[in-house]
């Protein structure tokens, strides 16, 4: 399936957010904020006239879980975002939900999402599909995916426990981009001051003792 949506020219963007690492935040406000990222980079995705429509796959939780959820995904398409101004949204419906197994768009969208999850993770069951999930990743006019395709929270704004790095050491971004302007914040991955600026933090089997 993978190389079929690579073949048909497919563009994915996954965000991953460390819960553990934003203490303060709730689940409700950690999803809320994943959602808005989803929501810029599928606009930014879009050429200049084109419109798309969200669906997604409905939230596990029953019928009452599904509700509360689109009514907080509503907003994004009433108010819009600080970067996608509800006058010049693209995305021409509120977000609406169906099962993903009845679309096979959406078990698209769960295999590239589990495969990104799983290698940013640093698992190894996943590596046989890195390339694929890269080529298949948006990428901004500098080729990288950090950002643009992945975004990764906690972001700069919470340094330094910033999670840019993992871009350099699982798809091989050299230098870190902001989404917004498209511009280099002047910041070559790995970068020290974030998390992983050493290494990826994985142990090595000649780092054990025996």
């Amino acid at each position: 399936m993978l190389t079929a949506a690579v073949d048909l020219g497919v563009t994915a963007a996954v965000v991953v957010c460390a819960p553990a690492l934003m203490p303060s935040w709730t689940k409700e406000r950690l999803q809320a904020e994943m959602l808005t990222y989803l929501y810029e980079r599928i606009t930014y995705s879009l050429g200049e006239n084109e419109s798309c429509l969200i669906i997604a796959d409905q939230p596990g939780g029953g019928r009452g879980d599904e509700t509360r959820w689109l009514a907080g995904a509503l907003a994004l398409d009433t108010d819009g975002t600080k970067y996608v101004k509800p006058e010049d949204k693209q995305i021409v419906l509120p977000i609406v939900t169906t099962r993903s197994d009845h679309v096979a768009h959406l078990q698209l969208a769960d295999l590239v999402t589990a495969a990104t999850t799983v290698l940013v993770s640093g698992d190894t069951t996943a590596d046989r599909y890195r390339d694929l999930i890269r080529k298949l990743l948006m990428k901004n006019t500098h080729g990288y995916v950090g950002g643009t395709g992945l975004k990764l929270l906690p972001s700069a704004t919470y340094s330094p426990h910033a999670l840019m790095n993992l871009a350099h050491w699982v798809f091989g971004d050299d230098d870190y981009v902001e989404p917004a302007t498209l511009s280099t914040m002047g910041r070559s991955l790995p970068w020290a001051e974030w998390m992983y600026g050493a290494d990826d933090g994985l142990s090595k089997p000649s780092d054990s003792t025996s």
